[in-house]
């Protein structure tokens, strides 16, 4: 449900996935549900967004060690595709690495 309201009312799909979470106590839902809540806050071409609250949720995702193999990588390619975003537009945090992340080195 809340994947129909990612492009369109991006306050509302994050409350839905944070409701999931809270009624949630699986490990490895835990870790898509958040990686999901951080594409509701990526920045977009329409100036939406808000790239902290997504590295936040990325961050949070890949500390659930539970996650599934696909899920993890799912994972690392948002969070590198954000990063990625973020250096070519300067953001401080680009250049921060993650627990997961690491072996792709200092983004700069």
């Amino acid at each position: 449900m809340a994947d129909c309201y990612v492009t369109r009312d991006i306050i509302r799909a994050d409350a839905i996935y944070s409701e999931i979470l809270a009624q949630n106590q699986d490990l490895k839902v835990e870790a898509r549900v958040q990686r999901k809540q951080a594409e509701c806050w990526k920045p977009n071409a329409l100036g939406k967004g808000d790239a902290s609250k997504a590295l936040h949720f990325l961050d949070r995702a890949e500390g659930c060690e539970e996650a599934e193999p696909s899920e993890r990588g799912e994972i690392e390619a948002a969070n590198a595709c954000l990063r990625l975003l973020l250096l070519t537009y300067g953001h401080s945090r680009a250049r921060q690495r993650t627990p997961v992340g690491n072996e792709l080195g200092d983004l700069s």
